[in-house]
């Protein structure tokens, strides 16, 4: 892929480029137009005032649409050096910089059955790597399918293998998410929209039409010498009184509505983009429909960048003054923006839900794209597990060793050992991760992975707690509790334990592991549980128990590992000879 990112990135540096030098070019343009426009109307005007007139209302048409051209080619500009952006981050991503990476911390709970035991959300972690989305409605969305699963994870399956074939259209879709979080109100969603909340009287419903009637009669009185300038202004201002009653709501809604002129513009683009995949693929076709359902997303989100924009134009106080007077502007746009909102309201937070969905989809299309040896865990109805060459995501960037891992109907529980940095840990987040992400319906880093539906629960890095004083002992055993708890609902669970009871004596420890594990076996669990008691290797005379291992070879007063999983106990630790090689024993 990173063949395909930097063409990219020539791509849309040649464009950049093209279009800077038509920014600059539009520049030039439009201040010499302005300079010819003020100055023939200068001049003509003592030679005939109406051909002025009629020069300037002319030129100012034109330059207005000049400057609007000039701001479409500077957004166009703007989205391509997004893109490019894009390209640079994933090239970066690839070599292993995760400097410009979110990590996601505000989503790790540490309660959660298994967020924090897998480094989901820690610096430079896996959600880095995987985030590719842009709004932080999708940012949520994407930590809400990791940690609870996709409610069907084969329509994720279908859309992420879709979308990694458009990767092109995956960047302009990032794009348009991106460009709305420079902008202030990137953070609100639609639902704080509350427009059907607007406050409406009875009485607005004829003041709208009365009001300009009204302002319409005393400028005629006023032209015709019926009525001074003084007595014209004050009739002005008792008509305006209601106006100025409602002044104050009316400014609190307004300016938080014009906050959302931003993400409407997003909405609509996304529309405009997902319409692009219309006919391409039958699956997509699904989301399409879900996304506009009624066929009328797009043009009822026009009307509602009216109605902003007409919110936008009230705001300046000169303007908003004028079509107050000749409009009862206020009033009519708080009884237009209630009837849309009654209307609409509802369409309008699931139309964001499921475009921002998207982004959760793009997310797993391009690691799909990206590392093509990914597959899509298959869901059976047997206790058989089953996943070949697994590996842990962050290590496909970095290089890993892949291994096989299996459980079958006579093997339900791995006792795994080795000695230190052998891999012991980063196996058991491989397995974990690879559940994480089958659950979530993106691709798993093996080349083939079979499971039941189940749910992950861990003891890895189990805490103390100051602050309600639970020792780290009691910490873990509540910990060990709540997988129990999981197990006996009759819930299908996958353990992962690390060093269980470390809070206590060894004597005390190998007892309780022994009984603890027996009786996981005996409420039906499944897992691995990695360890440096090797007494626990005794559980393999058991039913369902089994022993595997990582080793270490000590050749030559150097320490290696090959990181490959054998069947048996290890036959190596290494602590000892650590410690004389670091000098800290004789």
């Amino acid at each position: 892929m990173i063949d395909y990112y930097n063409k990219q990135i020539n791509r849309l540096s040649l464009e950049i480029n093209s279009f800077k030098k038509k920014v600059n070019t539009l520049v030039f343009i439009r201040l010499i137009f302005f300079f010819l426009l003020v100055g023939s109307v200068y001049f003509i005007w003592e030679i005939n005032s109406w051909l002025s007139l009629l020069i300037g209302g002319i030129g100012t048409f034109l330059f207005v649409r000049l400057v609007h051209y000039f701001l479409d080619v500077k957004l166009m500009l703007s989205k391509l050096e997004t893109q490019r952006d894009i390209n640079v981050y994933e090239i970066n991503l690839l070599q292993g910089d995760f400097t410009q990476c979110k990590d996601g911390k505000e989503y790790l709970d540490v309660s959660h059955s298994f967020a924090n035991d897998l480094d989901l959300f820690a610096i430079h972690g896996v959600f880095s790597m995987l985030n590719k989305t842009a709004s932080p409605q999708g940012e949520r969305q994407l930590a809400s399918v990791l940690l609870g699963g996709a409610s069907d994870t084969q329509f994720m399956n279908g859309a992420i293998t879709f979308l990694s074939k458009h990767i092109d259209w995956t960047q302009r879709y990032r794009v348009t998410g991106k460009l709305q979080n420079r902008e202030e109100g990137a953070n609100y969603s639609m639902d704080q929209f509350d427009l059907s909340r607007m406050p409406i009287s009875n009485w607005m419903a004829w003041y709208q039409w009365v009001m300009p009637c009204f302002s319409i009669f005393l400028f005629v009185a006023f032209i015709l010498n019926l009525l001074s300038i003084s007595m014209l202004a004050m009739l002005l201002v008792v008509g305006l009184f209601p106006v100025f009653r409602q002044m104050k709501i009316s400014n609190v809604y307004f300016k938080k509505i014009s906050l959302f002129e931003i993400r409407v513009d997003m909405l609509i683009e996304r529309l405009k983009l997902v319409d692009e995949l219309r006919g391409n693929d039958g699956f997509f076709d699904t989301l399409i429909k879900k996304v506009n359902p009624e066929g009328n997303s797009e043009k009822e989100l026009l009307l509602l960048k009216k109605r902003i924009r007409q919110v936008n134009m009230r705001l300046n106080v000169l303007v908003g003054l004028i079509l107050n007077i000749f409009f009862a502007w206020d009033i009519r746009l708080r009884m237009n923006i209630k009837k849309w909102g009654e209307v609409n309201e509802l369409f309008l937070g699931k139309i964001e839900e499921e475009l921002s969905m998207i982004e959760v989809y793009l997310s797993g299309a391009t690691i799909r794209a990206t590392f093509p040896e990914t597959t899509f865990a298959q869901f059976t109805t047997e206790t058989l597990v089953h996943m070949e060459d697994v590996l842990h995501p962050l290590l496909a960037i970095k290089g890993g060793k892949e291994n096989r891992f299996e459980l079958d109907d006579d093997q339900h529980f791995m006792i795994l050992t080795g000695p230190n940095m052998a891999g012991k840990s980063t196996f058991l987040r491989s397995v974990g991760l690879a559940i994480v992400f089958a659950n979530a319906g993106f691709p798993v880093f093996a080349k083939e992975i079979k499971l039941p539906k189940m749910k992950l629960y861990t003891s890895m890095r189990t805490a103390d707690d100051i602050n309600s004083s639970s020792s780290y002992f009691f910490a873990e055993l509540s910990r060990l509790r709540i997988i129990v708890e999981a197990i006996e609902t009759n819930e299908k669970v996958f353990v992962l334990l690390d060093e269980i009871l470390k809070g206590t004596n060894s004597k005390d420890k190998q007892e309780g592991s022994f009984k603890f594990m027996k009786k996981l076996q005996k409420l039906g669990g499944l897992g691995i549980i990695a360890t440096h008691d090797l007494s626990l290797c005794e559980l393999d005379k058991e039913t369902s128990f089994f022993n595997a291992c990582f080793d270490s070879n000590i050749e030559a007063e150097e320490l290696s590992f090959d990181y490959t999983l054998k069947e048996g106990v290890c036959k190596n630790m290494n602590a000892s000879f650590l410690l004389k090689k670091m000098q800290l024993v004789d």
